[in-house]
């Protein structure tokens, strides 16, 4: 594998593609909440919410800087929130109580229509909301696919205490976000991708082949790029079904026969979800997204982090997708070992492609690397895989910053010691998070 540059992300944030669109889920600037009421709403205006609610009474329009990738000056994020009220009652003899939910669904998806047929690319962003915190000792579905029958979700995006969890580890990641195929197949849901839930927008795309029966993950942090960081995966998502966006707190217990109506549910609720850039591209042509298309937002107000934050938001994301090493080489890691095969150079521009109209952000992202993280002082910063503020216990015999930095080595790493650091500390990696 040829190392690709850290230089190389600008040139990939210009190779936006318009795509024919299955739906857009994206709410104009100049929306107001009154809308999601009426059959002018992107959603569904009936489903999901707690009986006698309305959605102007249930979401919110949150003032988030900078916003979603895919939002840009055109589009707001949009918060759905839960309370005590928030139990679904799909018919009067048929009151969920034992969770606590409300989500949206497209107004187009009807379960049976071409939001689920072919090969298409969902699009999402999603952020936590410090003002309405989650309570992670609940297991909460963020976004998920249900089947048409109801049987099964062909995919979940959750966080929280997952009910029989399967990851021996899973105790330790609560705050994480953790993306599952079908709950039905691999006791309950194979694990496609994790990464710890950060009060940062997490921008993901889905490219799901209805036809193959595959998912594959793209995902990027904050305002960068997204990156393929799975292949395509068998998963079965046959079953078509409806989309939802926004939260499913499941209820605490033991022993379910029947979770949608038994267990506890606390008191007091006031818990949220901030979510942005929603809507499905059809990729059967090989078409899909990595950023907005270019515009006057794209310099303005997209870079208006400076060259530092943008280091370490690049930084703070590689445990869980690539390793910066040394300020400038990238190079794929675990948790998936799939990723060798797909952040291969062509994914992005080399740093010899000096002549493009995006110089300014690739002096600026270099600038933040040097500045941010002396090459003497913190030349590998990150390249263990658990960030500092993270609680999971640090993996034993990993080589960090501090232990190569003056006078343990004098003068510049090399780009060969480089790589044996890093694949050392990726190995280690994979021995914490395979199962004893």
């Amino acid at each position: 594998m040829r190392a690709s540059t850290l230089l190389g992300l600008a040139p990939v944030l210009v190779a936006a593609q318009k795509c024919p669109l299955q739906f857009d889920g994206r709410l104009s600037k100049g929306a107001e909440l009154g809308l999601l009421d009426t059959d002018g709403s992107p959603f569904n205006k009936d489903y999901v919410k707690g009986a006698g609610l309305k959605w102007s009474e249930i979401a919110e329009f949150p003032k988030v800087s900078p916003p979603s990738l895919f939002d840009g000056s055109t589009y707001k994020a949009i918060e759905v929130t839960i309370n005590d009220s928030s139990v679904f009652a799909p018919s009067a003899d048929n009151v969920q109580i034992g969770f606590r939910r409300a989500e949206f669904l497209p107004a187009t998806n009807n379960g049976s229509d071409p939001a689920t047929t072919g090969v298409k690319t969902l699009h999402f962003s999603v952020r936590a909301d410090t003002a309405r915190p989650l309570n992670y000792t609940h297991e909460y579905q963020l976004v998920f696919l249900e089947s048409a029958d109801y049987s099964t979700n062909q995919f979940v995006l959750k966080t929280g205490s997952i009910i029989d969890d399967s990851d021996p580890r899973g105790h330790l990641k609560k705050n994480w976000l953790r993306l599952v195929g079908n709950v039905a197949n691999d006791n309950g849901g194979k694990t496609l991708f994790e990464v710890p839930f950060g009060k940062d927008w997490h921008n993901f795309g889905l490219k799901l082949d209805f036809t193959e029966n595959t998912t594959q993950v793209f995902y990027s942090p904050s305002v960068l790029p997204l990156i393929p960081v799975t292949a395509p995966i068998y998963n079965d998502i046959s079953g078509q079904g409806q989309l939802h966006f926004g939260l499913l707190k499941k209820p605490i217990g033991e022993n379910f026969t029947d979770m949608p109506h038994e267990g506890y549910q606390e008191p007091g609720i006031h818990e949220g979800a901030i979510f942005g850039g929603i809507f499905e591209e059809d990729s059967s042509h090989g078409c899909w997204a990595s950023t907005m298309p270019r515009s006057r937002f794209y310099m303005l107000a997209v870079w208006r982090y400076d060259a530092d934050k943008l280091a370490k938001i690049a930084i703070r994301v590689a445990p869980t997708l690539i390793i910066p090493a040394i300020c400038d080489k990238f190079l794929s890691i675990g948790p998936y070992r799939t990723d060798l095969n797909y952040i291969i150079a062509d994914n992005f521009a080399m740093i010899s492609l000096r002549r493009t109209s995006d110089n300014e952000l690739v002096e600026a992202l270099r600038a933040g690397f040097l500045n941010a993280y002396n090459p003497l002082q913190d030349q590998i910063l990150g390249i263990t895989s658990i960030y500092s503020d993270d609680p999971t216990p640090r993996f034993k015999d990993t080589i960090r910053a501090h232990d190569i930095s003056t006078p343990a080595f004098k003068g510049i790493i090399t780009q060969k010691e480089t790589f044996t650091i890093t694949r050392h500390n990726a190995d280690k990696y994979m021995e914490f998070m395979r199962p004893p």
